[in-house]
């Protein structure tokens, strides 16, 4: 007994695995197959099949920023893909955090930096103000 001719390709890729597959995966991988071709048969129109891929991907990339990492303590990814705990890629770059411009002074231009101790500031609040 074996797969009917439309079947070529999965029976291929089958035979490629190893070692070859229990009989529950290959009856699995068979079944995949059939729902693939019952889904192309009843496949969207084109531009709500790309709505709904477009919504897919949106909803994968927004809920990345639930994740957060309990190693580095960094929103975005799990202690599982902490590259901290599992190397880098190869090709990664570092890149400084980024901060806030801020182009003005924390302090007014008549700001002065005083060093004050107890005792000064003790005898300061003393002296009776004019």
């Amino acid at each position: 007994m074996g797969l009917n001719d439309s079947y070529d390709a999965v029976r291929g890729q089958i035979i490629l695995l190893s070692p070859l597959p229990s009989l529950d995966k290959t009856f699995s991988l068979i079944l995949q197959e059939e729902r693939q071709r019952q889904a192309r048969n009843t496949a969207l129109p084109t531009s709500e099949l790309s709505a709904l891929l477009a919504y897919q991907n949106f909803s994968k990339k927004k809920d990345r920023s639930d994740l957060v990492c309990h190693h580095c303590g960094k929103v975005g990814h799990t202690k599982e893909k902490c590259y901290k705990l599992v190397g880098f890629p190869p090709n990664f770059k570092l890149t400084k955090p980024r901060t806030r411009n801020t182009s003005a002074a924390p302090y007014s231009a008549n700001h002065v930096a005083a060093h004050i101790t107890a005792s000064s500031l003790k005898h300061l609040l003393q002296v009776p103000l004019n």
